[in-house]
């Protein structure tokens, strides 16, 4: 079992061929309608080589002068299976200029992949989490510490769990004081000697940002003390919160699962509260977000409601102090399909809440549409978008500018249409994928403009600029590449 948690859930693309670019490259896209818009720049960093390179997160210096992404490169261009080193690099964001890249490499040279990231608050050091290959079938949590300006290693912490096997981190997140960074994953803790299974327990650990100690270690399990995958975190109002997917009573059945949200105290690591989401069937949570405050906190995922692929949309919201559910909300189309919420973004002020993912089109279900809902802070739908394009779309990160007027979706559109005639539908498909963003008005949910990067990849992850002027999106696929657009 190499990864129970992947960084993206869509549908599964067949690579096509790279298109190289060079650093802080000029606008290049097509516009194919009203409102395509061409990217102001793309940096690019590491060997062009199909599947082998990814820009999976991305955060900016507080004054929005610099970029930092993470990510992975084949650390061999010659071994037709390569293993990956982290990459690490920072971006010029007047320029597109790339500036220092960094590598990590852990002790036994195996596989190391980034998997998240996080900014001090004043922007001087960067934090990266990823599973690194201690010895063959033994992963550990590795985070790695940078200067920010000159892309200096500060140190690196690494976590071998109990079952001295599998420990996989999923997220990091900083505190707001800047002392403390956190990283949760899942972590093996022995095998089930009734069935033989892996026990996975959700892990989360607290690290002194200045050395790298580790302050404290949590590890939660659900009433089955069997699957406990987290796929979410966040640092508010001090406390860490996480949620997981948690087996439920059954400690034998994967029909029995449940999102599972925690709260602990940032000092200490005490568990303030746990609160357990049962549809009745198999639940999934993928994305956890908080208030700056820390009053509340929203969840958004999937219910598997038959076993075959049928899913709805489910969002949460929480009292982040008690634990307390304040609402629960479902989306599902009308012809029953596959509907998955992959990431929940709040408005800076705090009155909304929007979850985007993507939902299968009833007309033709083998394509996905983009969903982008918007939510109050009650639970109250507000708006719902659909988008898509010949093939589908499906995003993976939202997020909102400082100043409230932007919402922006990033993630992929896959089966590319070139022509008619033939294919599914009337429709002759490409084995082709494109990173695509979408921007849209937060209190319409009007679409103002969109988006499509002309390379084989997807969007992992954005952040925008201090002003508000200004979105950037981290690129995974055949290139690592952050791609700035006007907002």
């Amino acid at each position: 079992m190499r990864r129970l948690v992947v960084l993206f859930v869509a549908a599964t693309v067949i690579a096509g061929s790279a298109v190289a670019r060079a650093n802080a490259a000029p606008a290049t896209c097509t516009v194919r309608s009203a409102v395509e818009r061409c990217e102001v720049w793309a940096d690019a960093s590491g060997p062009p080589v199909d599947g082998q390179n990814a820009s999976v997160a991305i955060g900016q210096t507080p004054d929005g002068s610099r970029l930092v992404t993470a990510g992975y490169r084949p650390n061999s261009l010659t071994n037709p299976l390569p293993t990956h080193d982290y990459m690490v690099g920072t971006t010029d964001t007047a320029t597109g200029r790339h500036g220092w890249t960094a590598f990590y490499d852990g002790p036994s040279g195996g596989e190391d992949e980034a998997t998240a990231l996080a900014m001090s608050p004043d922007g001087t050091k960067v934090f990266v989490t990823g599973v690194s290959e201690h010895a063959p079938n033994n992963d550990d949590f590795a985070t790695v510490a940078y200067d920010v300006a000159t892309g200096t290693q500060l140190w690196v912490a690494r976590y071998d769990g109990p079952g001295d096997s599998l420990d996989y981190p999923t997220a990091i997140a900083a505190s707001q004081d800047g002392t403390l960074a956190f990283v949760t994953g899942y972590s093996q803790l022995g095998i089930d000697p009734a069935t033989g299974i892996q026990v996975l327990g959700a892990t989360t650990i607290a690290y002194d940002t200045a050395t790298g100690a580790q302050r404290w270690l949590q590890t939660y399990q659900g009433p089955a003390h069997l699957w406990d995958i987290p796929t979410g975190l966040a640092a508010a109002g001090g406390r860490v919160y996480i949620t997981a997917r948690s087996n439920g009573a059954s400690p034998t059945s994967d029909n029995d699962t449940d999102d599972a949200t925690v709260a602990y105290d940032q000092a200490t690591g005490t568990q303030v509260w746990a609160s357990r989401y049962d549809s009745g069937t198999r639940d999934y949570p993928h994305a956890l977000t908080a208030t700056p405050d820390g009053s509340r906190v929203y969840v958004t995922g999937e219910r598997d409601w038959n076993g075959f692929g049928g899913s709805d949309v489910v969002s949460l919201g929480y009292d982040g102090a008690t634990g307390a559910m304040a609402w629960s909300a479902v989306y599902a189309t009308p012809g029953g399909g596959n509907e998955m919420g992959l990431s929940v973004a709040v408005s800076p002020a705090g009155d909304k809440v929007f979850v985007t993912g993507f939902g299968s089109d009833d007309i033709t279900p083998v394509d996905r549409s983009a969903v982008t809902i918007a939510y109050s802070s009650a639970g109250q739908q507000l708006w719902l978008q659909r988008h898509t394009n010949p093939g589908g779309e499906a995003m993976a990160k939202a997020t909102v500018s400082p100043d409230g007027q932007r919402l922006y979706v990033t993630g992929l559109a896959v089966g590319q249409s070139f022509g008619g005639g033939g294919g599914v539908f009337g429709i002759h498909y490409v084995d082709a994928q494109a990173p695509v963003t979408l921007a849209y008005d937060p209190a319409s949910g009007a679409l103002s403009w969109s988006a499509h990067f002309t390379d084989q990849g997807q969007g992992r992850d954005a952040v925008v600029s201090p002003d508000s002027k200004h979105v950037y999106v981290a690129v995974g696929g055949s290139d690592a590449v952050t791609v700035a657009y006007d907002g």
